[in-house]
């Protein structure tokens, strides 16, 4: 019997589309059957391949305390202007989600069996997400190494560059145990973040340092009011002002006292030399001839007469002495009414009235003078006065400068620990109530639709390599075994009929 001849030499390589179809045509049976093999394969590996449900969540970073401020105990002393950008505190952000204390605060507050079994306490869907409690005392530490691992594996984040919204994603068995993995993760992720930007201690610190600066503050102010109550003043600066503007005060009064006092002597003087040239008395009336009642009085005499001459008469005759004597001296009388003498006067003195106002200017002027005097006296004695006041001020001036200094300075400093201890208590307050600038806006979903494996993907790919696994069978059957085709085709027996 002749030697099998080679491959090439038994069968060539086809060289057209018919001897490929041909090919394909004696082959056909066992191409059909590889291909329904590896295609039931893979829809039996769809049907018994594990489900894997995904929850998913979103995280929104808006600026808040954590990014623009400090931390009270930070502003102490002296700060400096740090700017970081969006994008650095999306990243801190991030390296806080993906860091390890937050798989291990997760794997301690659920337990490692329970990550590493999949199986949760059943919880309704829309069950709100409860606080995460205090982490559990370890186990042991492979299990706990394992559900760490497991749970890394499970967790997915993601975050554009230009967008706050960071999204994180659970993988596991079923979509209640994804959900609640989720929960726990976003729960333990805020925990941490609102520790990690916040100084615990901060508010007590505050708090014993706001008291301690009180008792000081309070010694020392008392210090200051004892050391003013023994100068007897209120306010230093108020005092010193006070006193430079009365000091002022009195120097310009007593400029003015000394330029009024010099001109009232210089009246005095004046009026002095007036008065001594001045007379006395000075003739105030003079009256020339005979006044008005002489004149009346001669008239009442005259008349006295001619009564007199006629009672004569009836005793006497005209010639009778007596008679010619009151004649004569009616005649005399009458030339003296009818020519008066010219040269007769009355003249009347009296004070000099220019004297007279003289006189009481100056006593009004040394009056002035007098008060002018005095004054001046009292304007030295309390410039005197004031100057020791200012002298024993300004002697006391540096120790209650430095009084007042630490009085001002403790209270800077209570004001300052006080405003820390403001912030402190808000950071505390919204620490207990967690709420940071990290906002839940999509608590984690809950989705009964597997997202693995994937079938339409699987099936693909299964028909692909089916496709490729019965061409293959062609070619081998072709070309490496060859004589599979010698073989005589035996078709099955017809089945009998009974």
């Amino acid at each position: 019997m002749a030697s099998s001849p080679e491959p090439s030499e038994f069968r060539p390589a086809p060289r057209s589309l018919q001897d490929i179809l041909d090919l394909v045509h004696r082959h056909r049976i066992r191409a059909l059957q590889v291909f329904l093999g590896v295609l039931g394969l893979t829809i039996l590996g769809l049907v018994v391949a594990p489900r894997a449900f995904q929850s998913e969540a979103k995280l929104f970073v808006r600026v808040g305390r954590e990014s623009i401020g400090l931390d009270p105990t930070a502003t102490t002393a002296q700060t400096i202007s740090v700017s970081d950008s969006r994008e650095f505190e999306m990243n801190s952000v991030m390296d806080v989600i993906d860091s390890r204390a937050v798989l291990e605060r997760v794997v301690d507050t659920l337990g490692a069996d329970v990550v590493v079994s999949g199986r949760v306490p059943k919880v309704p869907p829309t069950a709100a997400i409860t606080p995460v409690t205090a982490p559990a005392e370890p186990g042991d530490p492979m299990l706990r190494e394992q559900a760490i691992r497991e749970l890394a594996d499970a967790i997915r984040t993601k975050s554009s560059k230009r967008s706050s919204v960071i999204s994180i994603s659970c993988k596991s068995s079923s979509p209640e145990t994804a959900q609640h993995f989720l929960r726990t993760f976003l729960d333990s992720f805020q925990a941490l973040h609102m520790h990690a930007n916040r100084v615990t201690g901060s508010h007590s610190f505050f708090e014993e340092q706001c008291r301690l600066q009180a008792e000081e503050l309070k010694s020392a102010t008392h210090e200051l009011s004892r050391a003013k109550s023994t100068i007897g003043l209120t306010s230093l600066e108020g005092r010193q002002k006070t006193l430079e503007d009365q000091v002022s005060a009195i120097q310009s009064a007593a400029v003015k006292n000394a330029t009024a006092l010099a001109s009232s002597e210089a009246t005095i003087r004046s009026l002095r030399e007036t008065l001594g040239r001045l007379p006395d008395k000075v003739v105030t009336q003079e009256v020339t001839g005979f006044p008005e009642d002489a004149v009346g009085a001669t008239r009442r005499h005259v008349a006295d007469l001619k009564l007199k001459e006629q009672e004569m008469l009836v005793r006497f005759t005209a010639q009778h002495p007596y008679v010619s004597a009151i004649r004569q001296q009616i005649v005399s009388a009458e030339r003296a009414l009818a020519n008066p003498d010219p040269e007769i006067r009355q003249a009347t003195r009296s004070s000099n009235p220019n004297r007279d106002q003289l006189h009481l200017r100056l006593l009004s002027e040394e009056a002035t003078a007098a008060a002018l005097r005095a004054e001046a006296t009292s304007l030295r004695e309390q410039s005197k006065f004031l100057r020791d006041e200012l002298e024993l001020l300004n002697s006391n001036d540096s120790e209650i400068t430095r009084l007042q200094q630490r009085v001002d300075v403790l209270k800077s400093s209570l004001k300052g620990y006080t405003e820390k201890l403001e912030q402190a208590r808000i950071d505390q307050a919204l620490a207990s109530e967690s709420i940071s600038n990290v906002s839940v806006v999509q608590p984690a979903t809950y989705s009964p639709k597997p997202v693995s494996p994937k079938k339409s993907l699987v099936l693909a790919a299964g028909l692909v390599v089916a496709v490729l696994s019965a061409l293959g069978t062609i070619v081998a059957c072709e070309y490496v075994r060859p004589e599979l085709l010698t073989m005589p085709f035996r078709p099955a027996p017809a089945p009998s009929v009974g």
